[in-house]
C-alpha cells in the first residue's frame, strides 16, 4: 500500500474517532458515500480499503436509475 494511502486512511479513522461523529463522508470518481465509525474502527487497512472501494463501486453515478429490475 502506498503511503499516500494509508496517510488518508489515518486521517479517515481520525475523522472517525471525534467525538459526537455520526458518519464520514468519503467521495469517490462515482459520487460519494456517507460511512459510519464502526465500519471503519473494526477493519484493518488493507480491509477498510477493500470495503470502500466496494462501495464506491456500487456508487450510482448521477443520473442513473437505482430501482430494480
Amino acid at each position: 500500500m502506498k503511503p499516500a494511502t494509508v496517510a488518508w486512511l489515518a486521517k479517515l479513522r481520525a475523522q472517525a474517532a471525534e467525538p459526537g461523529i455520526i458518519y464520514v463522508t468519503v467521495r469517490g470518481p462515482r459520487g460519494s458515500i456517507p460511512v459510519f465509525p464502526e465500519d471503519i474502527t473494526n477493519k484493518s487497512d488493507e480491509q477498510l480499503l477493500a470495503f470502500l472501494c466496494e462501495r464506491l463501486s456500487a456508487t450510482p453515478t448521477r443520473g442513473q436509475d437505482v430501482r430494480a429490475e
